[in-house]
Parts: C-alpha cells; sequence; structure tokens
C-alpha cells in the first residue's frame, strides 16, 4: 500500500439493488448503465465531501494481573502471588470520516433512485 491507507471497499448495487455481499467487479473505463454512472458520481461526491482522514486513536483498559508478593505482604493467591489492575492502552489509526462517507454515498445512490438488500448467506 506504500505508506498510505486505502478506503475499505464499498458494498455492491446490482440490478437497481445494493448487495453488501458483492464483490467489486468494474473498473472506471467499464460504465454499462446508470448504475455503474450513479455509483461513480456518488463515490466522487461522497470522497469530496468525506475525504479519507486518518487518526490515531487509543483505547485504555484495565486488566488484571498477578504478581509475586513481596516479604510481608497478604498474598490472596496460592499464597505467593496477589491481583492487580495494570493500565493496558491499545493505539490504532481508523478513517474517521469514514462513516460520514458511506452515509453520503448511500443518501445519494438512493436519492438516484438505487435501494440497498442485503443477502444473508442460506436466505433469500
Amino acid at each position: 500500500m506504500n505508506g498510505k491507507h486505502s478506503r475499505a471497499q464499498r458494498p455492491e448495487i446490482e440490478g437497481g439493488v445494493l448487495d453488501m455481499n458483492q464483490s467489486h467487479r468494474h473498473r472506471r473505463g467499464a460504465h454499462t448503465g446508470p448504475l455503474d454512472e450513479s455509483r461513480w458520481r456518488c463515490r466522487a461526491e461522497a470522497n469530496e465531501k468525506w475525504p479519507e482522514k486518518m487518526d490515531v486513536v487509543e483505547r485504555t483498559e484495565e486488566i488484571e494481573v498477578l504478581t509475586v508478593c513481596k516479604e510481608g505482604e497478604t498474598c490472596d493467591v496460592d499464597g505467593k502471588y496477589k491481583k492487580m489492575l495494570m493500565p493496558k492502552t491499545e493505539r490504532y489509526t481508523v478513517d474517521v470520516n469514514a462513516n460520514g462517507n458511506h452515509e453520503y454515498f448511500m443518501g445519494c445512490m438512493g436519492g438516484a433512485g438505487w435501494i440497498q438488500k442485503t443477502i444473508w448467506f442460506g436466505r433469500r
């Protein structure tokens, strides 16, 4: 990815129905009709209004750990260890505009007359 982050693949639309389970099959030069025109126009508008904006977020939680007791301390686990709460911090990057981009895209597609349909495996 050459140090750049790419936006997660968006749901695809087929036959006037947005199918969350389809993979991307068309390239920009392979327009086949109104669906593709709507898709590319809405994607461009969404990316202009809500461009990718990566940010580092962090989350801290306390986890329980066992430590070896020192002489004179009260040990609550096997007479040798005591329980302590220690902070554990996770850091990761997220696209803070991803939800806005997705909502704009879906609204644009809906405004163009396309509807979303989710197909669950095993049920139709």
